[in-house]
């Protein structure tokens, strides 16, 4: 694994998060490297809980990142701080710090036992470097 950049001092410098988002599904178009984001996530709706949701992707845009390190994710309950699922991704090994890195990982379905206010977040080198709310609720009858 790539060295960490040092800040005066010694500590380990985290990477910019530019979007963290949790979407369906994406698209690269091959002739011009752009990426096409499906069914960005911000509210799940369900008839009944507990309930299962997925499976999705999460996409992440970062710079200041030394060649491959690890970015860990997780969604937990905001106001429980419960847990329900937690990940690690690596970034591309040949990352440039000047540039910047796009990582797309997939996440199986899961569940959710209650409605209420979510976080996805993003961490790098143990420091938050994103987060993305994602409300849960039961769908109007």
């Amino acid at each position: 694994m790539a060295k960490k950049r040092k800040k005066p001092g010694g500590a380990t410098e985290a990477a910019t998060c530019h979007c963290l988002l949790l979407c369906q599904d994406f698209v690269e178009w091959k002739a011009t490297g752009r990426h096409e984001l499906h069914n960005i996530v911000g509210t799940l709706l369900a008839k009944e809980f507990p309930a299962v949701f997925g499976p999705f992707i999460v996409y992440i845009r970062l710079s200041n990142v030394y060649g491959e390190q690890l970015v860990n994710f997780s969604l937990q309950n905001a106001d429980t701080e419960e847990k329900l699922i937690e990940f690690t991704a690596r970034t591309h090994p040949q990352a440039n710090p000047l540039g910047v890195v796009t990582t797309v990982v997939p996440i199986p379905p899961f569940e959710i036992r209650t409605p209420g206010r979510y976080i996805l977040e993003a961490s790098h080198s143990g420091i938050p470097i994103a987060v993305s709310p994602i409300d849960v609720s039961t769908m109007a009858r």
